[in-house]
């Protein structure tokens, strides 16, 4: 049948049908066509502006946060801008129009979402990160600059609040002990402080076999200008080998003299050991044993060096442990005072009291000066005292080693008047 067969309207009516579904069926391509373009294009432009956005602030952070948030805001806005464009542009040019407006509309709507969307993100991970870092670094400043303060703050301190000196006075103090024969034992200090206000040079006072650190302090009848310190010895002796007492008189002494630099009125930088007799041999374990910046000077009365401090060219330390080879402290100034009728210690050496043997007397100066830097041969003629006649000296290094023949005198030297006189002269003399 040919159309000419049919009603006029008839054939309007179907001509607009046809038409009409021709123009929907465009419009529905041309969505679906701007729908995917917009997806694809404003997908991958997010991702691309999101990836670069999140480099550039956040790092790390951003990129995670700029991909996913700009491929969701894409998404979403290409897929609505395609919508509305396709469905504009459909409806006026068609298939053509709908995609070149779907596609640009996808891609500008993808980009500026999601380089709004990673800018955000990378905003935001690069503002924590800068917070934590910040917090870090202050925290670790302040704790530096606090640390800084508080110790110049405390040095200041400590320097402005020194704790006072102690005055020194006359009377008795212990030091407590522990050894072998005893356990906690307080061992007894007698002190003379002269009179006045001014610093005091300091003289330890070594008692004999059988003496006593109180009676010791009679010496302030000649030596008038020092603090006295006199302690007793254990069973009345000093430990240097042979004795009966084993106590830790090294120690002991060690220990006084640390007590004494606490003192105010104590000059640390005069202190001199004395010691007559047995006293006197524990002076010399003192010169050999005992450290540097504790005394300065020694004063030896009637006893030299003996075979357990000295022997084949060599010091040694610890007589009751087999004898340590040793080094003694070197600028020590030494006075040494011998007579020639000692009974109880040969003048000319050999074996005397408690079964020792010693060492000559004026060779036992010669081997001090010797160890203090004298490079010389031994003296064989010594210098008569101008005031007492009976006293010869012998001295090395310009009077720092000094050893004093007293011509007939016997073992209590420390009586004779010119013996005294001469200590005065050496003590005066430093």
């Amino acid at each position: 049948m040919s159309l000419q067969a049919w009603p006029p309207l008839f054939i309007r009516s179907v001509l607009l049908i046809c038409f009409s579904g021709t123009l929907y069926c465009c419009q529905d391509s041309s969505k679906q066509a701007g729908e995917q373009a917009g997806e694809q294009a404003g997908g991958q432009a997010g991702e691309q502006a999101g990836e670069q956005a999140g480099e550039q602030a956040g790092g790390q952070a951003g990129e995670q946060a700029g991909e996913q948030a700009g491929e969701q805001a894409g998404e979403q806005a290409g897929e609505q801008a395609g919508e509305q464009a396709g469905e504009q542009a459909g409806e006026q040019a068609g298939e053509q129009a709908g995609e070149q407006a779907g596609e640009q509309a996808g891609e500008q709507a993808g980009e500026q979402a999601g380089e709004q969307a990673g800018e955000q993100a990378g905003e935001q991970a690069g503002e924590q990160a800068g917070e934590q870092a910040g917090e870090q670094a202050g925290e670790q400043a302040g704790e530096q600059a606090g640390e800084q303060a508080g110790e110049q703050a405390g040095e200041q301190a400590g320097e402005m609040i020194e704790p006072p000196l102690l005055e020194l006075t006359s009377g008795l103090f212990t030091v407590t002990q522990s050894w072998t024969q005893e356990t906690d034992y307080a061992r007894e200090v007698h002190v003379h402080v002269p009179t006045g206000d001014t610093v005091k040079p300091v003289v330890i006072l070594l008692h004999g076999a059988g003496g006593n650190g109180r009676g010791m302090l009679n010496f302030q009848r000649f030596i008038t200008d020092h603090i006295l310190v006199a302690p007793d010895g254990y069973l009345n002796f000093w430990n240097c080998g042979a004795e009966a007492s084993k106590a830790p008189d090294i120690d002991l002494i060690r220990s006084i003299i640390d007590h004494l630099k606490r003192h105010r009125n104590v000059d640390a930088n005069n202190i001199t050991v004395l010691g007559t007799s047995n006293g006197s041999a524990l002076t010399n374990r003192l010169l050999i044993e005992l450290e540097d910046q504790t005394f300065q000077r020694a004063v030896t009365v009637v006893s030299p060096l003996n075979n357990t401090q000295f022997h084949d060219e060599q010091f040694y330390a610890d007589p009751e442990n087999d004898n340590t080879p040793t080094s003694p402290v070197v600028g020590r100034s030494i006075l040494n005072i011998g007579g020639t009728m000692d009974g109880a210690i040969p003048y000319n050496g050999g074996r005397g009291v408690a079964g020792y043997v010693f060492l000559a007397g004026e060779y036992s100066a010669y081997v001090w000066a010797r160890h203090m830097g004298y490079q010389g041969e031994q003296l064989t003629m010594g210098v008569t005292h101008p005031d007492y006649s009976q006293l010869v000296s012998y001295s090395y290094l310009e009077g720092e080693v000094i050893h004093y023949k007293v011509i007939g005198g016997g073992h209590g030297l420390a009586q004779d008047p010119g013996v005294r006189a001469v200590i005065v002269e050496f003590l005066d003399a430093q």
